[in-house]
């Protein structure tokens, strides 16, 4: 079934975004040549690239212009954003759930540097399918609103890279770029991986050039460039001469590098479009990002429509999740398509972005789990069809972003109190979706207060629970600690000792440890 688009009017054209595949962007997508900041995989607050800047130059009656997007354009006087003059909002003729299609236009015929006589449109394209999930494809197409040929024009883009999980200290010193000639891709990737931390490379193909007729997929960047950022454009020549400075196939050697490649030289006749069309891309390996990049091809070669025979059925949205005690229910919507077979759900108790458990295969709409007291739970339902084709795993409409927390009853007497996780393995770069900076004390009375000491005998922290100064106050028997003091510093990693006294004075105790940065 093929994903009906129709047009909304969404936010200026510097506040679109991305959330329907498996590589987010936002909360700033424009039309004035720049995006970011890129998530990977979306929800996992990973950021390789924080902005994605387009660039063109043009020679126009003899003058030679650059005009370049985002925050470095700006900062050198020659940027895309205060050169149009229409600040014209996104058009979205996507739903947002299976596919995304903005579209906004520029005007630079009122610029300052010059006469400028260069209309331009600019689309984004993302889709929540497996195939085609870990890119976002941009094309941009000027348009000579001017009466004299424009020559010597040259259009690129601008990929800032830092390559590691968030949280590593230092994660630029030890990245590599290469190109690749046989794809077209330039990208980078981490010397090490950080010990499967960070397992993805990232880069940008040129998938095409159309002057008119048909998408020429035999265009490549004629420029792929690797300069470090201690060592910034310096100005308007120093931009040209990078832009025209041609192939280097290898960084070689590690440090914070940025990609700037540029295809050109190209001329446009007054009336005449020219239309580039390139992805940035993410991918598991050298192998996973080079698949991805032929997937890419593929559906830009398809005009941006999937294939009807790759086609699955609506992206289901998840409407409700109901948690009572340990039982979880979730319920969602989606509209069948003939070939409708069946729905998938997914859970993972690390985070929520996996690893996923294929946990049901049903026709229904709702599904009732039971999870257990303390532990988060994570999910992400997908459609399937009759011939196995899936929705993609990594939506925001059919996946839960926030742990579903099954909560413990409480009991009646006062016995071994549980804590989980038991040890807390905290890291810098899943901490926040693993265990989200919370430990859990189960299996306790409706009503206790719970003492947490160091090894020394010192009060770290008190914790009443469902008694005057707990702000959760819901009757359950859990009760969670968010590893700060009575001060509200930040613990330590090391051993702990707690006791739980219930309001008619049994006790008990027990003991946990705290390790840090340890995933």
């Amino acid at each position: 079934m093929v994903t009906s688009l129709f047009l909304t009017m969404v936010n200026g054209a510097s506040e679109g975004h991305l959330e329907v595949g498996k590589l987010w962007i936002g909360p700033a997508i424009s039309n004035y040549g720049y995006m970011g900041v890129f998530e990977f995989p979306g929800g996992a607050k990973d950021f390789y690239i924080i902005e994605q800047s387009s660039f063109f130059s043009a020679v126009i009656n003899g003058d030679e212009h650059v005009l370049y997007g985002g925050t470095l354009g700006n900062e050198l006087d020659f940027g895309w954003q205060n050169a149009d003059g229409k600040y014209e909002n996104w058009q979205s003729f996507g739903d947002d759930i299976g596919q995304t299609y903005l579209t906004a236009s520029s005007d630079f015929s009122n610029s300052t540097d010059g006469d400028l006589q260069i209309d331009l449109t600019t689309s984004v394209h993302a889709f929540n399918h497996p195939l085609y999930d870990d890119f976002v494809i941009v094309e941009h197409t000027f348009t000579n609103t001017g009466t004299g040929t424009i020559t010597e024009f040259y259009y690129g883009s601008h990929l800032p890279v830092d390559m590691g999980a968030s949280g590593i200290s230092y994660k630029d010193l030890d990245d590599y770029g290469e190109h690749d000639s046989i794809s077209g891709l330039t990208y980078m990737y981490d010397d090490d991986g950080d010990d499967g931390l960070t397992p993805y490379y990232t880069g940008q193909v040129l998938l095409g050039v159309n002057q008119g007729n048909s998408l020429d997929t035999s265009a490549v960047w004629t420029t792929a460039l690797f300069y470090q950022m201690v060592n910034p454009i310096a100005g308007k020549d120093d931009m040209l001469n990078k832009i025209k400075n041609g192939i280097t196939e290898t960084t070689g050697a590690p440090g914070p590098w940025s990609i700037l490649n540029a295809a050109g030289p190209y001329s446009i006749a007054p009336g005449q479009s020219i239309t580039f069309t390139m992805a940035v891309v993410y991918g598991e390996g050298l192998s996973g990002i080079l698949s991805n990049v032929y997937a890419a091809r593929k559906i830009a070669a398809y005009n941006f429509v999937i294939p009807l025979d790759e086609t699955p059925p609506p992206v289901p949205v998840i409407t409700d999740i109901n948690v009572a005690s340990r039982v979880i229910e979730l319920e969602w919507i989606s509209d069948l398509s003939s070939d409708f077979l069946q729905y998938n759900i997914y859970k993972s108790d690390v985070s929520t972005v996996g690893p996923w458990t294929l946990i049901e295969e049903t026709v229904d709409s709702k599904y009732i789990d039971i999870g257990q007291s303390g532990f988060p739970l994570y999910y992400t339902i997908t459609a399937v069809d009759i011939d196995g084709n899936e929705t993609g795993l990594w939506g925001k409409a059919n996946r839960t972003l926030d742990a579903v927390r099954p909560l413990g009853k409480a009991v009646t007497s006062l016995g071994e109190v549980l804590v989980v996780p038991n040890p807390y393995l905290g890291g810098a770069n899943w901490e926040t979706y693993d265990y989200e900076n919370r430990l859990y004390f189960t299996q306790l009375p409706e009503k206790c207060t719970i003492y947490i000491y160091n090894l020394m005998g010192d009060l770290v922290k008190r914790l009443p629970h469902n008694l005057i100064g707990d702000n959760t106050m819901d009757g359950s028997g859990d009760e969670s600690w968010d590893l700060l003091s009575q001060n509200r510093q930040t613990i330590a990693s090391g051993m702990y000792l707690f006791r739980a006294v219930a309001e008619n004075g049994d006790e008990t105790s027990g003991k946990f440890v705290i390790v840090k940065g340890q995933r």
